[in-house]
Order: structure tokens, then C-alpha cells, then sequence
């Protein structure tokens, strides 16, 4: 974890890197903005890069229950971190935020692995370019 931006000292980056799944390899980097009365409430979750994916909009918004439906005083970064790995590795399309990703991964797995693919190389689908990712 590195500070986000030396003004603020709520913001923290963080990269996660999947060693299963559909972004196995990548380094995915994520914004956490932690709220003045944290841990009482949760911080507000950004990826950093538009990847095509079931909980991650192409505007880098996350959905992570751990945040949405569960947060606690009693949760800590760890947390927090494995959440991300977890939807990275595992994506949850039954609750998305992406519908359209959410969607192709339901109703054809192997044509959302081919999208992942295309896009986590900087290639655009459905009009929308996405970020190229870096390997591990």
C-alpha cells in the first residue's frame, strides 16, 4: 500500500495481482479513500483502470459487498484486500455492477474470457478502450 496523493493522507493505492482466473498475471490498481470517521465507516473503493469486468464499471467503480452490505468497525485492510483478490479471482456477475459483463460471463463463460483477454491487452469492446494491464 503507497499513499494515494501527499495532500491527503485518507487516500491509499494498492495493487492486487490474481494468480487464478481470468486476471491471472495482471496487476490491477486500486484508489481506497478512507472517510475521516473510518473504520466506524467504509472507504470508497476505485480501480484505477477500465477493465471489463462483472463488479468493476468502466468508470472504476467497485462493488464489494464487504462495503455495500457487510462493513463493520471490527473489518480491516486485510479484509479489504482479500475482497478485491477474491472478486479479481473469482467474479461475483449475480450482483454486478458491470450488467453487460455480468451478463456475457452468465450466459457464455468462454466468450467473456475471450473479452477479458482482448481488453486486459488495451483492446476496446462495445466501444468502450480499456487498460492495458501489466504482468506480475
Amino acid at each position: 500500500m503507497a499513499p494515494g496523493d501527499p495532500a491527503d493522507p485518507l487516500q491509499h493505492n494498492v495493487t492486487v495481482t490474481p494468480v487464478f482466473g481470468p486476471f491471472a498475471g495482471r496487476r490491477v490498481d486500486f484508489t481506497l479513500q478512507f472517510p475521516p470517521d473510518y473504520p466506524f465507516r467504509g472507504p470508497r473503493i476505485r480501480c484505477r483502470q477500465a477493465i471489463f469486468h462483472p463488479n468493476i464499471d468502466v468508470g472504476g467503480g467497485v462493488c464489494l459487498n464487504i462495503l455495500r452490505l457487510e462493513w463493520s468497525p471490527v473489518h480491516t485492510l486485510e479484509h479489504l484486500l482479500v475482497g478485491l483478490l477474491n472478486i479479481m479471482t473469482e467474479p461475483y456477475p449475480e450482483d454486478p455492477l458491470n450488467k453487460s459483463a455480468a451478463d456475457i460471463m452468465l450466459q457464455d463463460p468462454r466468450r467473456y474470457v475471450e473479452i477479458v483477454n482482448l481488453t486486459i491487452a488495451g483492446g476496446t469492446f462495445d466501444g468502450v478502450a480499456f487498460s492495458a494491464l501489466d504482468r506480475a
